[in-house]
């Protein structure tokens, strides 16, 4: 073994590869979600308030007027699903 090899390399398989193919889209448009008079686009850096989870916005889905689904990508790399209330 190499002296300056790392010895937790991240484990990639053959399925993330295809997963990261078929989740990129160049002509997605980096539409804008506003809550509490912040605006945040895919990328911000996000905190939950009531887990105080923070990561990259990945995807957000209005569910309802009150609503919205916020996809999170963490630090260590996992995904985490997030409802953020849009209105008090």
């Amino acid at each position: 073994m190499i002296k300056d090899t790392p010895k937790n390399l991240p484990q990639i398989g053959i399925f993330d590869i295809f997963s990261v193919e078929l989740n990129y889209n160049p002509n997605e448009r980096k539409t804008p979600m506003t809550l509490g008079g912040y605006t945040y686009q895919l990328g911000d850096l996000f905190t939950t308030s009531k887990t105080g989870v923070t990561g990259r916005i990945v995807k957000f889905s209005p569910i309802n007027a009150k609503l919205t689904r916020v996809s999170l990508q963490l630090a260590n790399g996992s995904r985490r699903l997030a409802m953020v209330s849009t209105t008090k």
